[in-house]
């Protein structure tokens, strides 16, 4: 535990010093998100909105692809907890870093708007993986992903061909791509 925990906290701060030296290469030869000089707030609800949009089509494709093979560590756990969210081989810590990198890199926002959307993403996973039974679970899943939602993906029942409820922070893109489930499954995967 202490390990996967270092190693993700390591992985982490790689991932901002690339990003950062990354992000000027990056301006040079591709299409960039200038939000930089917009509102404080505007930039970090944007940023976050983003990348978490991304992350569930990342996500999504980790189960649907070769990529599975990499992932499924994360789903041998049999009962959820906040460490649960660190629980990824290395090869996926990287992964996820690079990808981390390159949707960062492409946004242009304040440094600390970088890193406070990071540090969201990074705790509402570690929420996610939690065993908490929210009040009102139900209505906060209509936006976000509860725990209770987080639960029913990592189930061994498998409504949806290849799975359900790939969300990170909003349910909205679960809901739109028809990959949402809201019935809850104690049985892990």
């Amino acid at each position: 535990l202490i390990n996967e925990v270092g190693m993700t906290f390591i992985i982490a701060k790689l991932t901002f010093f690339i990003s950062s030296l990354t992000s000027v290469t990056l301006d040079r030869y591709l299409i960039t998100i200038k939000l930089n000089s917009l509102s404080f707030w505007f930039q970090l609800l944007t940023f976050v909105f983003i990348l978490d949009f991304l992350s569930y089509w990342t996500h999504r494709l980790q189960h649907n692809t070769k990529l599975w093979e990499i992932h499924k560590l994360h789903h041998s756990i049999e009962t959820l907890s906040p460490f649960s969210s660190y629980r990824h081989s290395l090869l996926e810590n990287f992964y996820n870093s690079f990808f981390v990198i390159g949707i960062t890199s492409l946004m242009k926002v304040d440094p600390q708007v970088r890193n406070i959307g990071i540090l969201i993403f990074t705790y509402t996973c570690v929420f996610q993986h939690t065993n908490i039974k929210l009040p009102f679970s139900n209505t906060l899943s209509l936006l976000f992903i509860t725990p209770n939602c987080h639960v029913t993906h990592h189930s061994k029942e498998n409504h949806l061909k290849n799975g359900q409820n790939f969300g990170f922070i909003f349910s909205i893109w679960d809901r739109t791509f028809k990959t949402y489930q809201s019935k809850e499954y104690k049985d892990l995967e």
